[in-house]
């Protein structure tokens, strides 16, 4: 449970900053405390639990106390909120979960910013640089509020994260995206997606674009290109056969398309880290 001055309060709050440059991280055996954090300029590879995987900017990561983590990555920006809370509230919100990715979305965005206002009253909220010896800066009392206030702030910044990330999309939207990643290795047709949500192909496109604003098949592809990014950085698969493990119909379109993403070809992408 959280203490600030000796109370005993349900949330407190740790850390809410963002750096000019990530460090590499490594935490065999976690942090005492839970935390947000999102990618806001660069490329960030993970490994949390054993799980391997890149985010990019606009994407983050949720990893609970205590769950084996690294991260790192060139050129790497991030902003981060960090909390303590009783293990009771993360139950309910999470369930057991140790870790879950999202995307920072305009509501996301606008949420972190009020927080970081608060808190930071003002002050400048950049670390220039946070490592693996680095303490990330504390939450302070700054003579405005009481611990109280504090907390029930985090509490609410933190609840509707939560409730953003992982409660407010509808079952089409979970049922499209669950069928992607099932799928996303073999043909997908848009006909067989509406079938298996139960609704008209183009009501169902619409209605994808307007909740997500991207379409059905751009989605695809952006999954397509991640786990073709994961595959390059941690497999030994040849650049043909990923390509085809990823759902490309051929290499010279996977080279294509990647490029477009990425930046760069899959063999230049690859030998970054080799």
């Amino acid at each position: 449970m959280g203490k600030i001055y000796g109370k005993k309060l349900a949330l407190e709050l740790y850390s809410v900053k963002r750096t000019k440059k990530q460090c590499p991280i490594i935490r065999e055996r976690g942090t005492d405390y839970n935390v947000f954090m999102w990618i806001e300029k660069g490329e960030g590879f993970f490994d949390i639990d054993g799980d391997k995987f890149t985010l990019s900017e606009g994407e983050g990561i949720f990893i609970r106390h205590d769950v084996p983590c690294a991260y790192w990555g060139d050129e790497l920006e991030t902003s981060w909120c960090s909390f303590f809370c009783i293990e009771e509230y993360l139950n309910y919100a999470i369930d057991d979960m140790k870790y879950f990715t999202y995307k920072m979305t305009d509501y996301l965005r606008a949420e972190a910013e009020i927080l970081r206002n608060y808190v930071n009253d003002g002050e400048e909220d950049f670390v220039d640089t946070i490592t693996y010896e680095t303490e990330a800066p504390r939450v302070m009392l700054n003579g405005k509020t009481t611990p109280i206030a504090l907390s029930a702030i985090g509490y609410s910044f933190v609840s509707n994260f939560f409730d953003a990330v992982l409660n407010k999309e509808d079952d089409v939207i979970i049922k499209i995206n669950a069928y992607l990643e099932k799928n996303y290795a073999s043909y997908v047709a848009l006909d067989a997606i509406a079938e298996y949500v139960g609704m008209d192909k183009y009501a169902l496109c619409k209605y994808y674009k307007k909740m997500r604003k991207i379409t059905i098949m751009d989605e695809l592809l952006n999954l397509r290109v991640s786990k073709a990014k994961r595959m390059l950085r941690y497999g030994n698969d040849s650049v043909e056969e990923i390509g085809k493990k990823c759902g490309f119909e051929s290499p010279s379109y996977f080279c294509k398309r990647f490029k477009d993403i990425v930046g760069t070809s899959p063999k230049q992408y690859r030998k970054k880290y080799f």
